[in-house]
């Protein structure tokens, strides 16, 4: 991608402007929890082992989980926690999935380039998939989970089915079949079969082209589907010789949430009404006219991707609101494909602005473009980037982790007990990681047996609280809100 001077320094500034969205306060926020929390500890115990991780049981506390997601963005997390692990734990983590939020930025500026010859496409695109909440938000973009990346290798596949469609000289077809093949794995690494979520989109753009047959007629094409499914299938059953029950967990726990709602049960409008309220909010206002606009025979540059972004969407969307469990991230690859179908409108109103606007004697061209990009954009940004600058749990959970680091920070100490009850990821997490990683000595324990005088306990729960204050008197040596405290243990009261 070759860019002029103004270009470079344009490109400069946009990505500063990106940097706060995507980095800024990235491992600020403890690992969150429950998924996050479940994904470190899978890191933690391939950083310490070198092997895979069977069942989240291995750790402390009441997480009986089987460990059933592919492995993939672990291996990258172990390699990015080798680098800055024991100076950040959290960036870590996190960082690897930024960068392919950052990957999924500057894939759009390139095909913006690529296309137009010029950068404000994918300016427009970019800045529309980082102010939407349902992106940029705990669980996909922002946190250790794998659902950006997962967004990530369906794009760079998304393009690459594009290309391969737009070719007409073999080795370039070759070429980017490959990239599409080689993206489809990726995703089934990153999140199973939910990579190929886009496949149907693929289908019905193919027949619209007149394209399916030629693909139908070509040998690689069965070549790829015959490689993918042996990879596949060698996958799965590599996974069932190490880890008995594996395919059993996958059929009743991993596929069963499309059949059984896992307690994530809501209606099939489900996604459709979180665009309006808050995933998608303002953009989403736009959709209809992108939508039309792909449609409409004066429309010439950017249809074509377009049309793709609407079938493969549709048809994800529409897998996604069957399913019986539905889960807020369960749509992250989606927002790179709506961004693409807004900026498409927003692009085309802004050429007919300029157009109109050179007529004008009222308002200069770059008024028009000034004032459109603040109303447009500024408030959404804001919104998003004040989000990164004023916390706030999201879960009583969550509570475990910042009473822990509060401990660690004082030097109050490095061997206690942790009384919690029930199943909390984040509490297994941390504990791990203080114990295999810091050489602490915590304990998770359920009651108040085995407690002694004189035992330094922590607890963020209520019961746990009440069951202590049953048992013994105590001194509070730490604090954290209204239910986190660290105390040493005095004198028993039944004594």
């Amino acid at each position: 991608m070759k860019l002029s001077k103004p270009e470079s320094l344009l490109l400069i500034l946009f990505l500063i402007l990106c940097y706060f969205p995507i980095f800024h306060h990235l491992g600020v926020t403890p690992i969150k929890g429950w998924d996050e929390s479940l994904f470190g500890m899978r890191m933690l115990y391939l950083y310490e082992t070198g092997d895979y991780l069977p069942a989240f049981k291995i750790f402390q506390g009441e997480v009986p989980h089987q460990n059933l997601k592919p492995p993939l963005m672990t291996f990258v997390q172990v390699l990015s926690f080798a680098l800055i692990g024991e100076q950040d734990l959290e960036l870590s983590m996190r960082l690897p999935i930024a960068f392919c939020v950052l990957g999924t930025v500057l894939l759009l500026l390139w095909y913006s380039k690529k296309e137009s010859g010029r950068l404000w496409w994918g300016m427009i695109a970019a800045i529309v998939l980082l102010t939407s909440e349902g992106y940029t938000r705990v669980h996909v973009g922002r946190t250790g989970d794998h659902d950006a990346a997962l967004a990530f290798f369906m794009l760079i596949g998304f393009f690459a089915f594009f290309r391969y469609l737009q070719a007409t000289d073999k080795k370039a077809k070759n070429r980017h079949l490959f990239v599409l093949s080689l993206m489809l794995l990726l995703a089934f690494l990153t999140k199973s079969i939910v990579g190929f979520f886009f496949l149907p989109g693929f289908l019905i753009y193919a027949i619209a082209q007149r394209q399916l047959l030629p693909i139908l007629k070509t040998p690689s094409t069965y070549m790829v589907m015959i490689s993918l499914l042996a990879i596949l299938a060698a996958y799965y059953w590599l996974m069932d010789t190490w880890h008995p029950n594996f395919i059993k967990g996958i059929r009743e726990h991993a596929l069963g949430r499309y059949t059984t709602s896992l307690g994530h049960n809501h209606p099939f409008d489900f996604y459709f009404k979180r665009y309006y309220v808050s995933s998608f909010r303002i953009w989403v206002y736009l959709l209809p006219l992108g939508i039309a606009l792909l449609f409409s025979p004066k429309l010439k540059q950017f249809k074509p991707i377009g049309q793709l972004a609407f079938y493969c969407a549709l048809s994800y969307l529409l897998i996604i609101s069957f399913s019986q469990t539905k889960l807020p991230w369960y749509d992250a690859p989606l927002y790179p494909l709506l961004a693409i179908l807004v900026a498409t409108a927003i692009y085309q109103v802004f050429q007919a602005l300029m157009v109109w606007s050179k007529k004008s004697s009222f308002f200069p061209t770059s008024s028009w473009i000034i004032y459109a990009m603040i109303f447009l954009f500024l408030v959404p940004y804001v919104r998003i980037v004040t989000q990164f600058t004023h916390f706030k749990l999201t879960g009583d959970d969550e509570q475990f982790a910042y009473m822990m680091k509060r401990i660690e920070k004082n030097r109050a100490s490095e061997d206690y007990y942790i009384c919690a009850s029930g199943q909390y990821p984040q509490l297994s997490f941390y504990t791990g990681y203080y114990n295999k990683i810091k050489d602490y000595q915590l304990e998770i324990v359920k009651d108040a047996e085995g407690l002694a005088v004189n035992d330094e306990v922590m607890f963020c729960q209520n019961s746990r609280k009440q069951l202590l204050e049953e048992n013994f008197e105590y001194e509070i040596l730490e604090q954290y809100g209204k239910r986190c405290q660290f105390v040493r243990l005095i004198a028993r009261r039944d004594e």
